[in-house]
Order: structure tokens, then C-alpha cells, then sequence
């Protein structure tokens, strides 16, 4: 979907819409623009998650067995 979509979409969702149901104007782009600001950042932060997650995870074969210390 085109950006212009994307936009357009967000408003209808938002309920940006005239009486026939129809986007007709950009006046809440900013609004929209910090919506997909806050996602780019959550996505970026999620993704070092689950790289730091990827490391720290040992990589197992089909089969091999982990044991684990008992703490107790």
C-alpha cells in the first residue's frame, strides 16, 4: 500500500471521515506522522530485543539436550 493509502486508511480508522465516509483533507498528518514515528522506534527497540536474545540463546541441534544447574 502507497503511503498516501497508509495515511488514508489510519484516518478512516480514526474516524477522519466526512458524512459520505471519504478522507478529504491532510489536516491530521502530523497526528499520523508521530503515530509512525512511535512505531518506527518500537519496532527498532523490539528488534535489539530479539537480537540480544539471539545471542544470548545457545544454538541446539536436532536432538541435544541441555542441562541445566540446579540452584537449590
Amino acid at each position: 500500500m502507497s503511503k498516501m493509502g497508509q495515511y488514508i486508511q489510519w484516518c478512516m480508522d480514526a474516524g477522519y471521515v466526512n458524512r459520505q465516509g471519504e478522507v478529504y483533507s491532510m489536516e491530521h498528518v502530523d497526528e499520523y506522522m508521530k503515530t509512525q514515528e512511535y512505531q518506527r522506534e518500537h519496532d527498532q527497540q523490539s528488534r535489539k530485543v530479539a537480537d540480544s536474545l539471539e545471542v544470548s540463546t545457545p544454538k541446539l541441534k536436532w536432538g541435544e539436550v541441555i542441562y541445566l544447574e540446579d540452584d537449590s
